[in-house]
């Protein structure tokens, strides 16, 4: 499958669904037959003029953003939807990297569950920290999670402003600065911008002035493992019916797939824990992969088992060269006992015995005739 069918694979042209910010590269359009009711910050004029003006956008591109039928943040979907009297009408909601930029995500959880129908389904794609600018940036806890939502929290705060900015990652190659790269990259090629006193400037003037102006950034980072553990404690909490279905790690992004319940999970806490602790691990053995010394010992056990590899060979030639020669020394050694046992039978015979004066003279003969 590709990336869109990997995305998509929950989801029906037939149904009814929604698409949160698909930008210039939806994933259910409408002209593909999709029924699709599109989510976005800004209006269809809006998004068609930024696209315009930006170069790295081709006119393909611009004609594919779609028409926008609902203006607003994702994370009031549920007012939203609310609006047009649709809630529990849809089949499937579609995000891809819209997620990490929504400022409370336990309102953006809850508002799909009553925008969904039961058993409804949520398929996003976000992106994995490991992979992106987010390289350096801590992962997200449960309590920043927790904090955002039971502060009724609007928009990103400054100390994740601050964040985003002064940790921002680049991988470079050959001195030259390329912001696009994947999870697994050379860790020694990536480096944050060397801007932290530019930063911290700016958040030190944005809390003198009062400027509360909406900074969009990424609000949350996650590899794929501490995005479910972090999911799965808000199950537990009882925050979300929503279910996990699958996460899937793919390139800088991972995959994941939801269930709209009807009702909480209703957790065996000893199964919880268990499965909370094996998450939790799990995370301190993704975050192995943007080490350089993690790096360079799995490049020298590589090397270890590539000499291992061509060593096996060499013993595997070897031995064969071994049993042919074995094979080769038998029937010498059969050859030669044959040819032993038909002299021997020669010697024997009545026709070798009564030869043998005549050999005596011819023997004679050769000799005399060699002593002359």
């Amino acid at each position: 499958m590709d990336r869109r069918q990997q995305i998509t694979q929950y989801i029906s042209s037939g149904t009814k669904g929604i698409e949160i910010g698909p930008w210039c590269n939806p994933l259910t359009p409408k002209r593909a037959g999709y029924n699709c009711t599109i989510i976005d910050v800004f209006d269809t004029s809006t998004l068609k003029a930024r696209a315009s003006a930006d170069p790295s956008i081709s006119k393909e591109q611009e004609d594919s953003i779609e028409n926008v039928d609902l203006v607003g943040s994702s994370s009031k979907i549920e007012e939203l939807v609310a609006s047009i009297n649709a809630l529990g009408e849809f089949d499937y909601i579609v995000s891809s990297h819209n997620f990490e930029h929504v400022p409370d995500i336990i309102r953006f959880f809850q508002g799909c569950e009553k925008v969904l129908k039961p058993d409804g389904v949520l398929s996003m794609a976000i992106p994995d920290r490991r992979g992106c600018f987010d390289y350096f940036r801590p992962n997200s806890s449960l309590a920043e999670v927790l904090d955002s939502h039971f502060t009724n929290r609007k928009q990103p705060n400054t100390a994740q402003i601050f964040e985003h900015c002064s940790l921002y990652a680049r991988q470079v190659l050959d001195s030259v600065s390329v912001s696009g790269f994947h999870t697994g990259v050379k860790a020694t090629n990536i480096e944050p911008f060397e801007t932290l006193t530019e930063t911290f400037e700016i958040w030190k003037a944005r809390l003198v002035s009062g400027d509360d102006a909406y900074v969009d950034v990424h609000c949350w980072t996650f590899t794929p493992s501490s995005f479910e553990a972090i999911f799965m404690e808000l199950s537990f909490l009882g925050l979300t019916k929503l279910e996990i279905m699958s996460v899937e790690a793919v390139g800088g992004e991972f995959h994941v797939h939801f269930r709209n319940r009807a009702e909480h999970i209703q957790w065996d806490k000893k199964d919880f824990y268990r499965r909370r602790l094996a998450l939790l691990q799990k995370t301190n053995d993704e975050a192995c992969v943007t080490s350089p010394l993690f790096q360079r010992q799995a490049a020298e056990i590589e090397k270890f088992e590539q000499c291992r590899k061509e060593l096996e060979t060499k013993l595997f030639e070897s031995d064969k060269e071994k049993e042919l020669l074995i094979l080769q020394l038998k029937k010498m050694k059969h050859d030669l006992s044959s040819t032993h046992s038909i002299v021997v039978a020669l010697k024997n015979s009545s026709s070798w015995k009564c030869t043998a004066p005549l050999r005596y003279v011819i023997k004679k003969l050769r000799q005399a005739f060699c002593e002359r």
